[in-house]
């Protein structure tokens, strides 16, 4: 019954078991079942070894290249004697000559190139007149991303100040460049030898030519009679670099054309990102400079809208106004930018420098930039988070642990300290406190204008246009409509906007004059400010304890030291013009004359003979300011005669300089002699 019970194996679980084991991915391959494979892997070795034919194929000049490298890394020795430096590059020499352009362009070989620069003294005219003998050599090397390396040397050892330059090679550099410098200047790699080009050589006669072609061919056309008549020997006044308005203004034909050609110029610049070249910042500069000589600032606006423009790619300039800070003609740039564009690019700019106002207070240039920001923009909350706040919030300092008393003193050091010191960065607190005064300050002579005037030279006001023709309420005017209507650039008035930020300013204004009083008072800016500060709470605050206390820490300073402050060269210049500050104020307000006065007045003959001639003048400006009589019953003028008297006959024996101080004062009272 077992036997009858076992199943037998059918046709179907022998098929079923058979196609299964032959289906299984794992089932290892017998070495004779694909015949085909080792003809594929044949022709696989096959190629790969033609393909490493080919690549072992030597390049040209590869043995030449080959050979300049070790001569190289032996002159890169600084032990070589001179006689050995002579010597090797006297092999050297033979093996790139005739070659040098196209060694130069192997990226390999490039840098060895470059790097042999300053090792050329008697061989660099040779190579010189070798890569300009052909027209557009030194162009195509300059846009080799390894080949441009070659041409910033040979503009540096040629036209340098590292070795004397050779007048013959810079001819033949400049001829060689010309009518190829557009296309350069905004390229990506030759725009780095365009500013070495204009940056290195020294001549402006000589890159005249070469710069006439960033305006366009209609300057370079007419560029023979504008270089001929500056060149013209007859001419006795001194040469002057050419500029788009001078250009425009000798053929105002050819101004369209011109305008049209250096904005395209500039658009490319902008799609390139090389805001950091002098070369395009100078262009840009002058092409906004010719808006503001025709005071037509819709071709500033024009060129800030390029990035909502179909015809191109190119960002808003105000982006990287960060980056145009570092010359004075980037800064003149952003600040026309900030005064003829709109509200959105002036929040863009003050975007960009967020986070910069400390370091750019206190750049030669970019100081500039602030004040033009504090002047224009409208949107005073906007101003003080992005601007105000990064130098009213005190920086933290090193995480190392400090003494107790190191601790105290850093807490009550004023965050505008640093600045109020600068002689740049000091400019915005002031102008801050003299805003009201910026209308037409220079048509206006007038006392109020009178302290602008000297906070800002007539660069600086050129540069914020403050002496610029077409201004309604204190701000230049652009046309605004089809009709021919202009309007103001910026709307809120000068009095409010002061008001505004001072909301945030007045506080640690003061309390950085009481805190720092001394400190202040003996440098020549941080004094101006305090006198700026002490003014304009007299004009605007109605508390006399406000002006009380300011008056107090001030006077207190001036009687530590035996008086000192009164003697120092600066210190007693600044209580002279605080005390010329009160001349017309009323006198029954709270002034530092009449505190000075109330303080001294049992001493003030004394104060008058010391310190040399110094406080004299102090107390001549006391005079000046207050009623004559009230301050001459508290002077002895018969001790003042009599000092007179004996300094004046003593600097006659001892042939000494006289004493002034004594005729000073004496001069001043109504009864001197």
């Amino acid at each position: 019954m077992a036997a009858e019970t076992k199943r037998p194996k059918t046709n179907a679980t022998v098929k079923k078991r058979s196609g299964s084991s032959s289906s299984s991915p794992h089932r290892k391959k017998s070495k004779h079942s694909s015949p085909s494979s080792s003809s594929n892997k044949n022709k696989a070795t096959s190629k790969t070894t033609n393909s490493q034919t080919i690549n072992k194929k030597p390049r040209k000049h590869s043995d030449i290249v080959e050979q300049a490298k070790v001569l190289w890394n032996q002159l890169r020795q600084k032990k070589l004697s001179k006689e050995q430096t002579t010597e090797l590059m006297a092999e050297l020499m033979p093996l790139i000559q005739g070659k040098a352009k196209e060694i130069a362009l192997q990226h390999d070989a490039a840098p060895r190139g470059a790097g042999s620069g300053p090792i050329w003294q008697t061989q660099r005219r040779s190579l010189t007149e070798e890569l300009t003998a052909e027209a557009g050599t030194l162009p195509e090397l300059s846009k080799s991303q390894y080949a441009h390396f070659v041409v910033l040397k040979l503009i540096q050892y040629c036209c340098g100040d590292k070795c004397s330059a050779d007048p013959e090679c810079v001819t033949m550099i400049l001829k060689n460049f010309s009518g190829h410098v557009p296309k350069l200047a905004v390229h990506a790699v030759g725009s780095r030898v365009v500013e070495a080009l204009f940056t290195t050589v020294q001549s402006a006669r000589k890159l005249a030519p070469l710069k006439l072609e960033l305006y366009g061919p209609h300057m370079t056309l007419f560029a023979t009679s504008l270089i001929s008549n500056d060149n013209n020997s007859n001419n006795k006044k001194p040469y002057q670099p050419l500029t788009l308005s001078h250009c425009l203004q000798q053929a105002p034909e050819h101004k369209e054309s011109t305008l049209d050609f250096v904005r395209n110029l500039l658009y490319k610049g902008m799609e390139k990102t090389l805001y950091a070249l002098e070369t395009f910042q100078q262009l840009l500069a002058e092409y906004c400079d010719v808006a503001v000589d025709d005071k037509n600032g819709a071709l500033i606006r024009q060129l800030l809208a390029a990035q909502q423009s179909s015809t191109t790619t190119a960002g808003n300039p105000c982006e990287h106004a960060i980056h145009l800070l570092s010359t004075r003609a980037g800064v003149r740039a952003v600040c026309l930018f900030v005064a003829f564009g709109t509200a959105k690019d002036r929040k863009t700019i003050l975007k960009s420098l967020k986070g910069y106002t400390q370091s750019g207070l206190t750049h030669p240039q970019a100081y500039l930039v602030f004040l033009q920001l504090a002047r224009f923009t409208d949107d005073t909350v906007l101003l003080q988070k992005q601007m105000l706040q990064d130098i009213l919030v005190q920086k933290p300092n090193d995480t190392d642990k400090k003494s107790d008393d190191q601790e105290a003193t850093e807490e009550e050091e004023s965050p505008l300290l640093e600045l109020a010191l600068s002689e740049k960065a000091n400019k915005l607190l002031s102008f801050v406190l003299l805003m009201h005064e910026s209308k037409d300050i220079t048509q206006n002579k007038s006392k109020s204008n009178v302290a602008l005037s000297k906070l800002l030279d007539p660069y600086e006001q050129s540069v914020l246009l403050l002496s610029y023709d077409d201004q309604v309420d204190g701000y230049p005017t652009i046309v605004a409509d089809k009709e021919g209507n202009r309007t103001p650039t910026s709307k809120k008035n000068v009095q409010l906007k002061q008001k505004e930020l001072l909301k945030s300013l007045q506080q640690p204004l003061l309390d950085l004059c009481q805190k720092h009083t001394e400190q202040l008072l003996t440098s020549r800016c941080g004094s101006a400010l305090v006198r700026h500060v002490y003014k304009f709470i007299l004009a605007h605050t109605t508390t006399a304890t406000t002006i009380q206390s300011l008056v107090d820490s001030i006077l207190q300073v001036c009687q530590n030291d035996n008086n000192a402050l009164l003697g120092d060269s600066v210190g007693h210049w600044a209580i002279k013009n605080l005390i010329l500050a009160d001349e017309g104020l009323d006198k029954e307000n709270v002034t530092f004359s009449k505190a000075f006065l109330e303080t001294y007045r049992s001493n003030l003959t004394g104060i008058a003979l010391s310190h040399g001639n110094r406080s004299a003048f102090v107390v001549a400006a006391l005079v000046q300011v207050l009623s004559k009589k009230a301050v001459a019953k508290h002077l002895k003028t018969p001790q003042l005669k009599s000092e007179l008297s004996k300094t004046s006959s003593s600097s006659r024996s001892e042939g000494s300089l006289e004493r002034i101080g004594p005729r000073v004062v004496l001069s001043s009272l109504p009864s001197a002699v």
